[in-house]
């Protein structure tokens, strides 16, 4: 990325108050949107890095336990029958 330069030569983002207006136009637009009932919105607080990183292995299994084969291959040629439950690998 490259360094901000204004354009006008007039230092924009130095001049009193103006970070501070930036910053609170954008704490509150921030606000009215995490607000919205039913939005696709995340809190960006949501990718706090502020606790160390866990890995979880889940108790259930992801192979189709209601399957009469175990081979993956006529799991996979028939999947709907066999689908007990969808997992996806991150």
């Amino acid at each position: 990325m490259f360094e901000y330069k204004d354009p006008t030569g007039e230092d924009f983002l130095g001049l009193d108050g103006v970070r501070n207006f930036y910053r609170a136009s954008l704490a509150k637009t921030y606000k009215e949107h995490a607000e919205k009932p039913s939005s696709g919105f995340t809190w960006l607080e949501a990718f706090s890095m502020a606790e160390e990183a866990t890995t979880v292995s889940p108790s259930w299994k992801a192979f189709p336990v209601t399957a009469d084969v175990q081979d993956n291959a006529a799991i996979d040629g028939d999947r709907f029958r066999f689908q007990d439950e969808y997992v996806e690998v991150c």
